[in-house]
């Protein structure tokens, strides 16, 4: 099976406030008629060609707090992505490579992973604790 993997902020949408995870962890922060969500439509088509392949599993990976999630999930729906599985920040662990492989030890045999994250520093935990850890490579599409 194939695992595709997106994060969110500055991914598949561009952000439209600071990075602060004081006011990201509000829900409030996913208002669409507040804010202006930009889709990257890059990141979309990859996401589009996902889906319809067999055998895979889509998930977000996010460092955005479970409690967000309704409007998360709703403002994802309006802009056309849907996932799997949606890993979240739950008692305050930001490590997103922790999230990943617990995630990963619940589920049937993986033989790829494909990434798209914005931010170097969950890259490289993500590309360095995945294939020591689990044994399979990670394919990273860095976003700008």
């Amino acid at each position: 099976m194939d695992l595709y993997i997106f994060d969110f902020d500055n991914t598949i949408v561009q952000t439209p406030y600071p990075d602060s995870i004081y006011y990201m962890d509000r829900k409030e922060s996913l208002n669409d008629s507040r804010w202006e969500f930009k889709l990257n439509q890059k990141v979309k088509s990859y996401y589009d060609k996902a889906k319809k392949k067999n055998e895979k599993k889509i998930v977000l990976l996010s460092n955005r707090v479970r409690e967000v999630e309704a409007p998360l999930r709703e403002l994802l729906y309006k802009l056309g992505y849907e996932f799997d599985e949606y890993l979240l920040i739950e008692n305050d662990d930001r490590s997103k490579s922790k999230r990943l492989l617990n995630y990963l030890k619940n589920i049937n045999e993986v033989e790829n992973i494909y990434y798209w994250e914005d931010k170097d520093k969950h890259i490289k935990d993500i590309s360095e604790t995945i294939p020591k850890k689990y044994g399979v490579d990670v394919t990273v599409h860095k976003v700008i």
